[in-house]
């Protein structure tokens, strides 16, 4: 049970603090955005997304019948989480818990990768 505990504590740090991510300028949150909306939309889920029509960095997630659930601001401190209905926002947070993991996952083999073949450049002097 501890670990469900744990589990759950995660998730709620996310949802009140965000994902903290280091963007250097407007520009990567708002390309991160773009990346995110087209990968909701792409997938076979039951939600869609579009961008906040005032601001170019904030994301609304619908469900299919077009009820609106979640809504992801990006600002330079990170990716911000607000429920927009009291129950149903569930599984859109899910999934783009999901999205970013996949795609973090994939960011981490990749320089796991350039870093075994990096390593293989280097002469090995650990004989002398």
């Amino acid at each position: 049970m501890n670990s469900l505990r744990v589990c759950y504590n995660y998730f709620n740090t996310i949802l009140k603090n965000g994902i903290k991510a280091d963007f250097s300028n407007p520009k990567d949150a708002a390309f991160l955005a773009q990346k995110l909306l087209f990968l909701i939309n792409s997938t076979a889920s039951n939600y869609c997304a579009e961008f906040d029509s005032k601001n170019g960095t904030t994301i609304n997630i619908e469900t299919t019948y077009c009820d609106p659930v979640l809504s992801l601001e990006f600002s330079e401190e990170g990716l911000h989480f607000i429920p927009l209905v009291d129950s149903t926002w569930q599984g859109a947070f899910f999934e783009v818990i999901r999205i970013l993991y996949m795609w973090e996952g994939k960011n981490i083999d990749k320089e796991e990768k350039e870093q075994k073949e990096n390593k293989g450049d280097e002469p090995d002097f650990e004989w002398i």
